[in-house]
């Protein structure tokens, strides 16, 4: 299964408080200034050659919370419709799906026995 602990961690150590991009980037300078606030401080963190690395960097954290938070919620869908279903329903397509997230079985409870997929 893709393992989400790393980026979890690195979220986790990365300086905390509200990433963003402190104002446009002057056309004279070439680079914009990343900067993260924890209330009354302003950390500057980066000078970035675009606008746009700028707001991807700044993005970041919140970006990548959301989608670790959206592959669990996903990934435990999955496995709860897998559970729920009779051993018959199963295509190709599914283990290719499952395959996809790093899952290689699936145990389903069938007529009290446990049967794998």
């Amino acid at each position: 299964m893709f393992d989400l602990e790393p980026i979890q961690a690195r979220l986790a150590a990365a300086t905390p408080g509200d990433w963003s991009v402190k104002q446009q980037a002057p056309a004279d300078q070439g680079y914009a200034p990343l900067v993260v606030t924890d209330g009354d401080d302003v950390l500057y963190v980066a000078k970035c050659q675009t606008q746009g690395d700028a707001d991807l960097i700044a993005s970041a954290p919140t970006d990548l919370s959301d989608l670790v938070a959206e592959v669990k919620r996903l990934t435990g869908a999955i496995l709860l419709h897998a559970a729920t279903q009779p051993i018959e329903a199963f295509t190709p397509q599914d283990r290719e799906l499952w395959a996809s997230i790093g899952i290689e079985e699936v145990e389903v409870e069938v007529e009290d026995d446990t049967q794998e997929v």
